[in-house]
């Protein structure tokens, strides 16, 4: 059976979990609905993701037809219930809800595809209309996420397309951010690396042209970006190898870092950031127009060290980064060290410094470790929910649950 047989299956598949008939839709088993097809439009990507790179004979490759069937079910879904309409005890914004996280299911599903063949797969018009839900739901900083993510996306094929052209009408963007973004966009040794992905293009915009950094000013009604599983993990793995240098696993831990700080809309990292006295790995700007509650807890700049040792870092790296703290004037910082710091588990050392700096003069450093990671990898917790919870055990202490 040829791939376009096997399309035709899942197609006759989904109409029988989906009828056309509106008398036979059940608006109130709309989450019922959305993981069937969630759950048989990522199976049919995974059992046929071998052949999702080859190309037929018309322009157009086997991932793109499986992206058309998940864009298909999410305007489906959308026909299903009015907008606002109350379910299950809880008001929708819009109808879009559930097609939009259909949407995301089929971004992961085909990155996790490419991590698994090591193929090229293509995934740009799923991001392409997630940022057309975004313009429709008035939110242009998620809107220009993911229209930057189409194009970048394009990028890998030479393709000027629907991303791009949005980009131009609806943000008025410089005429040589596409040109950038090809650039960026150099066909990898690997597509299992982060470098075959557009989220890491989308990345490395924003850290090596920082005049393209008003884009991500915009306001948005999102609290976060939603993480790319394959990605992040692909981003782990790099992170994690041993066969490298100290320079290369120092850098691949910054990346990771740079990626997650990105998530928060409006922040923006720097890397590198350094004056005539002392280097900081990273410096993150949150350039949201308005005030949110990120912005009022861990103000709006901070800096980030990422130590990727073997071992837990010891109370002088701590203290110094801690001093660096106070000598730019930031009263939150980051730091990133795969096997955290020395006293996690007896309390002393450098552990104790962290507690005593902010019981002092309120200086707070949150320290992020592998384990933090694992959970962000597994979808235990979010970035934003991780950092706010991060504070609050240095302020009062964990909770009973915790």
């Amino acid at each position: 059976m040829d791939f376009k047989e096997k399309l035709e299956g899942l197609t006759n598949r989904l109409k029988e979990i989906f009828p056309k008939d509106p008398d036979k839709q059940d608006p109130d088993k709309l989450g019922e609905y959305y993981e069937t097809l969630r759950t048989e439009l990522s199976k049919f990507a995974g059992e046929n993701r071998k052949s999702l790179h080859e190309r037929p004979e018309d322009r157009y490759t086997n991932a793109y037809s499986v992206c058309l069937q998940y864009i298909a079910q999410a305007e489906a879904l959308d026909l299903l219930v009015p907008p606002n309409r109350n379910l299950h005890g809880w008001r929708t914004r819009n109808s879009s809800f559930f097609s939009q996280n259909l949407l995301l299911a089929g971004w992961e599903s085909l990155a996790q595809c490419q991590r698994d063949t090591g193929n090229r797969i293509y995934r740009a018009t799923l991001a392409h209309h997630l940022g057309m839900y975004a313009l429709g739901d008035n939110d242009p900083a998620r809107a220009i996420w993911w229209l930057l993510h189409t194009q970048a996306d394009d990028a890998f094929d030479n393709v000027e397309g629907h991303g791009w052209r949005d980009l131009r009408s609806n943000f008025q963007v410089s005429s040589n951010l596409k040109d950038t973004l090809q650039q960026l966009a150099p066909e990898p040794s690997d597509w299992k690396s982060p470098a075959g992905f557009a989220e890491d293009v989308v990345r490395r915009l924003v850290l090596k042209h920082p005049e393209h950094s008003y884009l991500f000013a915009h306001q948005s009604s999102s609290i976060e970006f939603p993480i790319s599983n394959p990605y992040f993990e692909a981003l782990l793995d790099a992170a994690k190898k041993q066969d490298t240098s100290s320079q290369e696993k120092g850098d691949s831990l910054e990346t990771l870092a740079t990626y997650l700080f990105m998530l928060i809309p409006g922040w923006i990292p720097h890397q590198k950031v350094s004056n005539r006295t002392f280097e900081n790995d990273l410096m993150v700007e949150n350039l949201s127009p308005h005030s949110n509650l990120m912005a009022d807890m861990l103000g709006r700049q901070f800096i980030v060290e990422c130590k990727n040792w073997k071992d837990p870092v010891g109370v002088q790296a701590v203290g110094y980064f801690i001093h660096r703290m106070r000598l730019t004037h930031s009263s939150f910082g980051v730091l990133l060290s795969r096997e955290g710091i020395t006293g996690e588990q007896d309390s002393k050392a450098a552990t104790d410094l962290v507690k005593q700096s902010f019981h002092e003069d309120n200086v707070l450093c949150v320290v992020l470790n592998e384990k933090d990671l694992d959970n962000l990898q597994k979808g235990n917790t979010t970035f934003r929910a991780l950092l706010i919870t991060k504070v609050s055990e240095i302020k009062y202490g964990k909770t009973s649950a915790g």
